[in-house]
């Protein structure tokens, strides 16, 4: 299953690196955006290449750094994947990635969708790419693009939050008038 791939990763990232890193959602990538959605938090996503020569620098000295780790634990969901797993290498193929390691900042969005046969209407989760960092990266390079991603992203939060909030204030307005006629 991906969730297992998932988990697969994750074990196979900490035996080979530690256990200081991002923590990896284990999940399926469709899952971790829908998390990522839920928690109004962005997703990065690193896709794993082992046997690319850059991967283990990249990994030992960037990522699994004290910084970039406790930055994306804190500000931002994460899930990773080996493109040897499925989940992995269909987003490598959507993402044309040809160079690693890649690291994805990924800002999710929700469009309804139609009703299905058995009357539920629900969201269709979707991930638009704020940014990406393909290759060899300094880690403070890294947590600046991610701080900055984090700032945009908080924008658009506040944001929806205050139109939800004015749409909530109005159907008040319109149910409270209902009531006095």
């Amino acid at each position: 299953s991906l969730e297992e791939a998932a988990r697969q990763f994750t074990i196979l990232f900490e035996k080979a690196y530690g256990e200081t890193h991002p923590r990896f959602k284990s999940s399926s990538y469709k899952d971790a955006i829908t998390s990522s959605h839920n928690s109004e938090k962005l997703l990065l996503v690193y896709l794993h290449s082992p046997k690319h020569p850059d991967t283990d620098d990249f990994c030992k000295n960037v990522l699994c750094s004290e910084e970039v780790s406790n930055y994306v634990n804190t500000e931002m969901l994460a899930w990773g994947g080996s493109i040897e797993f499925a989940d992995a290498y269909r987003l490598c193929d959507m993402m044309m990635v040809s160079t690693y390691p890649t690291l994805a900042v990924l800002q999710p969005s929700a469009s309804s969708s139609s009703s299905s046969s058995n009357g539920d209407t629900g969201q269709r989760i979707s991930a638009r790419l704020l940014d990406r960092i393909d290759g060899i990266t300094a880690k403070e390079t890294i947590i600046e693009r991610l701080s900055l991603c984090c700032r945009q992203h908080k924008a658009v939060v506040q944001e929806a939050a205050a139109r939800r909030l004015q749409e909530q204030e109005r159907r008040n307005l319109l149910e409270q008038q209902n009531r006095e006629y």
